[in-house]
């Protein structure tokens, strides 16, 4: 199982649940907490890719990688966005539920400015 968890396997799984965030999106918007955890599960994939090409192993549990995220002087830039998306999903996991599609769209763009920093290390 390791062999497939290359950097290239976490951009596809990342790619994997977007298309299901916005599959959500269009047939199903009542379920716009399992949206918001997929853009932080997408997001994820992109830190364990980044993780997988520059500075392995990747973390294999949620405190190990934070913690990675907040010292790597490299995702300085999406620190707070990166944290941000964990928190959110765990609290509409588990305490709540998403109050309206503005949570949805905040979570997106987290997971945009993930997504364009880590296009700068080919991610």
């Amino acid at each position: 199982m390791k062999a497939l968890m290359s950097s290239s396997w976490h951009i596809k799984k990342s790619n994997h649940n977007i298309d299901a965030c916005n599959y959500m999106n269009v047939k199903t918007p009542q379920y716009m907490d399992w949206e918001v955890v997929s853009i932080f599960y997408s997001s994820l994939h992109l830190i364990n890719a980044y993780f997988e090409k520059f500075n392995p192993p990747v973390p294999s549990k949620h405190n190990f990688r934070n913690e990675r995220v907040r010292r790597d002087p490299n995702l300085t830039k999406i620190r707070a966005p990166y944290l941000s998306l964990y928190t959110v999903s765990r609290s509409v996991r588990y305490d709540r539920d998403v109050s309206n599609d503005s949570e949805v769209k905040a979570a997106m763009r987290d997971y945009n400015l993930i997504k364009n920093h880590l296009k700068n290390y080919g991610i």
